[in-house]
């Protein structure tokens, strides 16, 4: 059941995977993500030491230098659970879940705080985002329901169709073949770009889809272990880190991940369908004005099946710039529920 969930012995283990290949950053920002992951590092190795207080000061210092690490808040989460800290473990975890989307295990451990907190709408809304992530929650849902009644629309959201939050294409603005993931940049055709978007390249090259950090798809984690990795996850996370230009990806794939019609994955394998934004221009000044395309992929056939142009008119404002998401997921919203009949 749920309340042994968060309990037992601790096991972590940390793969630490530095930065390699040319990024979108600069080189002196190269040394503090070198920096950043090495400070992990020895916050999980007192985690696995068992000094959970100086464990958690370590990770909390890599909070307050990079708030939009997802790792880090998930690793403070675990350690404030391991404390029976459960509110604060909570925050974390879902503080975690908003700066990745589809962050399965993340979900999941939120599922089971919110859980042990007799918060039961919190727990099932995180139990879908962890099933839609890939994660078995069947057990999990089992339990749930034999003490609080399900949504509505708890099955037809379990079956939503699932979204990758692929790649942003820069290329314009930055001129380097260096994806944020870490590969080879799609490439475009100068003539008509800018009018049509349409890839000379097919965007799935050089796709690395950062993996969920423990938990497979196959099942849940171990009761009583720390599914404690950084690996491609981290590492390439780090190196999306591009100021507004990460935050507009970032705000879709919360949008997603809210959804009544998607869910959304980390892993290309689960995915039914990749987002792929693509820009072209970003004005200067107060206000950041942004144009360029947003577009699905199937992830099966790698066919672009939907597309539309992107203008957003001011990506550093942060409540102007959700509403002006939420209204294109809305228009992929009705391309999808006319997709299904």
């Amino acid at each position: 059941m749920f309340k042994t969930y968060i309990s037992g012995p601790t096991t972590i283990v940390l793969v630490l995977l530095l930065l390699t290949g040319t990024t979108l950053l600069a080189a002196p920002q190269a040394t503090t993500q070198q920096e950043l992951l090495q400070q992990l590092q020895r916050g999980i190795d007192e985690l696995q030491q068992g000094n959970l207080e100086k464990g958690l000061e370590e990770i909390e210092k890599v909070i307050a230098s990079e708030p939009r690490l997802a790792q880090a808040h998930y690793y403070a989460g675990m350690a404030n659970a391991q404390a029976k800290q459960w509110q604060k473990a909570y925050d974390y975890f879902v503080a975690a879940t908003q700066q990745m989307a589809g962050y399965g295990d993340a979900h999941m451990q939120a599922c089971r705080v919110a859980y042990s907190l007799q918060n039961y709408e919190d727990a099932y809304m995180h139990a879908v985002w962890a099933a839609q992530a890939g994660i078995d929650m069947t057990g999990a849902i089992a339990g749930l329901e034999a003490v609080a009644a399900p949504p509505s629309d708890l099955r037809r959201r379990l079956e939503a169709p699932r979204v990758l939050i692929g790649p942003i294409d820069t290329e314009a603005l930055f001129q380097q073949e260096a994806s944020v993931f870490g590969g080879t940049q799609t490439e475009f055709g100068a003539a008509g770009a800018d009018q049509t978007g349409s890839a000379r390249a097919d965007p799935f090259a050089g796709l690395v889809t950062p993996g969920s950090s423990g938990a497979g798809a196959g099942g849940e984690t171990a009761t009583g272990t720390f599914p404690m990795e950084i690996g491609a996850a981290g590492a390439g996370q780090l190196a999306q880190i591009q100021g507004e230009i990460h935050e507009v990806r970032r705000r879709f794939g919360e949008e997603f991940v809210r959804s009544e019609e998607f869910g959304v994955v980390s892993n290309l394998s689960l995915a039914s369908h990749v987002l792929f934004i693509k820009v072209d221009d970003v004005g200067e000044g107060a206000r950041l004005p942004l144009k360029g395309f947003v577009k699905l992929f199937d992830a099966k056939t790698q066919e672009e099946v939907y597309s539309r142009p992107l203008e957003l008119t001011d990506i550093a404002s942060v409540s102007n710039l959700r509403n002006e998401i939420a209204r294109y997921l809305g228009y992929m919203e009705v391309w999808i529920t006319e997709q299904k009949r």
